[in-house]
């Protein structure tokens, strides 16, 4: 009876410190939402003409998450087709929440005969955003607060440019030690117009 007990105590003890800090690294993430410097601003496709001295940055991000969440404990909500999935950008001190919407995807086990990270159903996440901004060097922010995952990249606008700065996600192992989107992202590959970029994380994807 007492040996039940203490191992009860134990896994309450080490889901309460999970959740605390899970807790704690989302609240950083979303108060990094709420940063109200003036570093950039949206534009559409309409907005054909650059001014001089800027330049245009399209930021593109992805995450397939399952429609149930597997885990024991359960740290992001139940989602059905058409709901969204938060993602928090800052670029040098500025900050916003966007929600986009994630819609049904299906894709096959392997592809060239080597397992699919994202194989099976699930919903894709795709954020797309482009920016204007003067010249110059930036330090952009990506937080996923439900995946309690954040990183950063630094980079270099030139003037008059047209850049893309893409977040490719890496999902962790599972027990085989197969790379799949139900257990959560660990990582992206960040590619700067479509060259690697050598990046480290602030905090590692893990619910």
């Amino acid at each position: 009876m007492h040996m039940e007990r203490t191992r009860y105590l134990v896994a309450l003890f080490i889901a309460l410190v999970f959740l605390g800090f899970a807790h704690g690294t989302r609240e950083r993430i979303m108060q990094k939402a709420s940063e109200q410097a003036s570093s950039f601003e949206e534009i559409n496709e309409k907005d054909s003409q650059l001014p001089k001295g800027y330049s245009e940055l399209l930021i593109k991000a992805s995450i397939k998450i399952p429609k149930k969440d597997p885990h024991l404990i359960k740290t992001r909500p139940l989602r059905d087709e058409n709901s969204q999935y938060p993602f928090v950008l800052n670029i040098n001190g500025q900050g916003v929440l966007l929600m986009v919407n994630c819609t049904l995807d299906e894709q096959g086990t392997y592809i060239n005969n080597k397992r699919n990270p994202e194989g099976g159903e699930g919903l894709m996440c795709r954020l797309e955003k482009k920016l204007r901004l003067k010249w110059g060097y930036y330090k952009v922010y990506l937080g996923l607060p439900e995946e309690e995952f954040e990183t950063e990249a630094t980079i270099s606008l030139a003037d008059g440019s047209s850049n893309v700065l893409e977040f490719k996600p890496i999902y962790w192992r599972s027990g085989n030690f197969r790379r799949m989107f139900w257990k959560g992202i660990s990582n992206f590959d960040i590619f700067f117009n479509a060259k690697p970029y050598l990046s480290h994380t602030i905090h590692p994807g893990g619910r």
